[in-house]
């Protein structure tokens, strides 16, 4: 039961919402290491973006050399495509366990104190 001063329901609202902001803070960090490495099916081109899709690494393998310019930029494209893909997944991925924590265990409710007549 909460005291008349409401100081256990200040401190129970102080302790949840720093609970909610270090949850949050992990959220970041998790979504922030999010890297993708993808090759293409003839391993001839080889990306790795980040959780936003954003081109860190492109590598090619000597094959590269038998390719048409078109061919090249086709499977440069559709590669980094399918990696920017997996990475916006896995970011869902995390956004969604992040709000279906939130959901499943609701915290209780602070209830507020008691107000005496004088309020």
């Amino acid at each position: 039961m909460a005291d008349p001063t409401g100081v256990s329901v200040m401190d129970e609202l102080v302790a949840r919402s720093e609970r909610q902001l270090e949850r949050m803070r992990d959220l970041g960090d998790r979504m922030a290491g999010v890297r993708v490495r993808e090759s293409s099916p003839d391993g001839v081109v080889t990306v790795e973006v980040d959780g936003n899709g954003a081109l860190l690494d492109l590598v090619f393998s000597p094959l590269v050399n038998r390719l048409s310019p078109k061919e090249f930029e086709q499977l440069v494209v559709s590669t980094a495509q399918s990696a920017a893909a997996r990475a916006f997944a896995r970011r869902g991925e995390l956004i969604t366990a992040f709000n279906e924590e939130s959901a499943a265990g609701p915290e209780p409710a602070v209830q507020e104190p008691p107000r005496s007549e004088s309020d």
